[in-house]
């Protein structure tokens, strides 16, 4: 299940007629250049909530570059006057800032946005760009709910985010609302919700031309027709993936499609093609490095090789499971590895070992509170304890089982009640705020009509001191002082200017001389590179290198190579675990040793 977190979408539709318009334009520049300029930073060493304008927070544990954009962003917000700048500096930390403050930030830049909406806007331009600002922050902040299993709060602030962007009428902010609201009604088993969600995203996606969300629909719609047990549903929707993939450069979106193909290939009876996608599958997520998909691929290679009656294949391949599951130390993974392993033994009537790995599955399944685990592997305890002819065990168990589905059908009643409750609640705060609405339109007209009642005693006052100026006029001698005094004034706005100049040209003189004197370390070519390290790296995983040791930042690297912020992340880890580093400075001095590695073996 695939979700999105919603980009704030300052770029390309905001401007300014005013004056501020000027500075705004460099402050857009100073936020994305600071971080160069300002790569020696510490960071704050002294918490102060006045600086910080959240809570307390532990400053030594954020890395480097979070310091830096924390420190940059906060600077940018104190040093400036005008409202829109403040934002759009805090909107920086909502959308770069990976760290536990990411979601205060949003919960802060949400309450200042909601209060600029309150006060009369003139400019459209300005009211969108706040909009657009606000539908992102309520986004996020439901993407964070969901992330703590708080689903059902965050449905809320996804049903706020989604009308917003609707309002606003932002295409691609309605697309990821959509998925979002889809993956939270899924997680509720409400196909038909979720179904339509994904559906009403899928064409909006479609018209954006974006591949990535494209593909993120039909994967979620093919795995909700697999558990509808709708396979040729199924089938085409994994299969329209496959064919977006062939022209994209998502390896593992495809490996994680021909995984979900497999399964249903499985239910259907087709374990030749299956068998054929779960080792593409596995090739494609070891090419790239990544470890999260391969415990099931392994289990479905074993489930099929039982079914061929293969056993010692079939064992090897959860051996495999178990190793990866251990290895990302996914106690999930090596609950449902270990239910494999109890149904294998089941099967070769060694109840003994299907016992001992059916209550190590179960204990690894309360701990994660895996409700489906927990049922499946007491019901595979209840067959072996009767066929070892423990009866007081098996009805133990069976007790156990019991009370188990009468607290999940419980569970549910009372997840649907609060879900309806939910909803309830959803629309009368839509309501609430289409009367707020009504409200604020009315107070802005009568605004409006104040302001041209200023403005016409302006004007009567503007007249009054024209005709003032005119009589001064007359006085020969105050009008000589007069264009005196504007000389003077202009001779020395002049030499202010002049020396602006100056200033700003040492200022660009001494940043370039900074950025010369960093030691910035040539990248060897793809192949040279591939030789010095343990676990090759791919082409694109290149160009994020290549971008990374330019100290480029995850939005920058994603405008340059035309690919989403989250596949950029994807490849940064990636990179991250293939050099063995953890942080963008670690990248850069791995590959300066490389490189000096290199030339020495030369």
């Amino acid at each position: 299940m695939h979700r999105f977190k919603l980009s704030l979408g300052l770029r390309g539709d905001y401007t300014e007629s005013n004056a501020g318009c000027h500075f705004f334009k460099k402050v857009c520049f100073l936020v994305s250049t600071v971080f160069l300029i300002t790569s020696n930073l510490n960071g704050q060493t002294t918490y102060s909530k006045n600086y910080h304008l959240i809570d307390s927070f532990d400053l030594q544990s954020l890395v480097p570059s979070d310091q830096i954009i924390l420190d940059s962003a906060l600077e940018v917000y104190h040093s400036s006057n005008v409202d829109t700048v403040k934002l759009l500096a805090l909107s920086v930390l909502a959308n770069e800032l990976y760290h536990d403050v990411w979601k205060s930030y949003n919960l802060y830049l949400d309450q200042l946005v909601e209060k600029r909406l309150h006060h009369r806007i003139s400019d459209p331009q300005i009211k969108r760009f706040l909009m657009r600002l606000r539908a992102g922050t309520t986004g996020n902040i439901g993407f964070a709910l969901s992330s703590e299993g708080k689903n059902l709060e965050s449905l809320s602030y996804y049903e706020r985010s989604l009308n917003i962007f609707r309002k606003i009428e932002n295409t691609e902010g309605i697309a990821g609302a959509l998925v979002n609201l889809g993956s939270i009604y899924q997680s509720y088993n409400d196909v038909a919700k979720a179904q339509k969600y994904y559906l009403d995203a899928l064409p909006l996606y479609e018209q954006l031309d974006n591949s990535e969300g494209v593909s993120v629909c039909l994967n979620n719609l093919g795995y909700l027709a697999q558990e509808s047990d709708q396979p040729k549903s199924a089938l085409k929707y994994f299969e329209r993936v496959l064919l977006i993939q062939k022209n994209a450069d998502d390896l593992e979106i495809e490996a994680v499609t021909r995984a979900n193909l497999a399964r249903n290939q499985m239910f259907i009876g087709d374990s030749v093609t299956a068998e054929k996608n779960l080792r593409q599958a596995i090739a494609l997520l070891t090419g790239v490095g990544s470890k999260h998909g391969l415990q099931p691929s392994y289990c479905m290679l074993g489930e099929l090789m039982l079914s061929k009656g293969r056993a010692d294949s079939a064992l090897a391949y959860y051996d495999r499971a178990r190793l990866v599951s251990e290895a990302n130390k996914n106690q999930v993974e090596l609950s449902r590895t270990y239910s494999h392993y109890s149904q294998y033994y089941y099967e070769q009537k060694n109840y003994q070992k299907s016992r001992f790995y059916a209550n190590e599955a179960l204990n690894l399944a309360r701990k994660t509170n895996d409700l489906d685990q927990i049922e499946n592997n007491l019901a595979l305890l209840i067959k072996i304890a009767k066929e070892l002819g423990n009866y007081e065990e098996s009805v133990a168990y069976y007790d156990v089982y019991s009370q188990l589905r009468d607290s999940l059908n419980k569970l549910e009643t009372k997840k649907s009640v609060m879900l309806q409750q939910t909803n309830y609640e959803i629309r009368r705060q839509q309501k609430e705020l289409e009367l707020k609405e009504q409200e604020i339109g009315m107070l802005e007209q009568n605004n409006e009509m104040n302001h041209r009642t200023l403005i016409f005693a302006g004007i009567a006052v503007m007249l009054l001191a024209v005709v003032l100026f005119v009589y001064i006029c007359y006085h020969k001698r105050h009008k000589k002082n007069m264009e005196l005094r504007i000389n003077s004034d202009r001779e020395e706005y002049i030499n202010e200017v002049k020396s602006l100049k100056v200033k700003l040209e040492e200022v660009k003189m001494t940043a370039h001389k900074t950025l010369l004197e960093e030691e910035t370390p040539v990248i060897l070519n793809l192949n040279e590179l591939n030789k010095q390290v343990a676990n090759p790296i791919s082409s694109r995983e290149y160009d994020v290198l290549k971008e990374l040791v330019a100290g480029s930042s995850n939005r920058e690297i994603s405008d340059t190579l035309c690919v989403s912020v989250n596949t950029i992340k994807t490849h940064v880890s990636n990179l991250y675990k293939k050099l063995g580093v953890c942080n963008r400075t670690e990248v850069a001095n791995k590959v300066k040793d490389v490189t000096i590695k290199s030339q020495k073996v030369a």
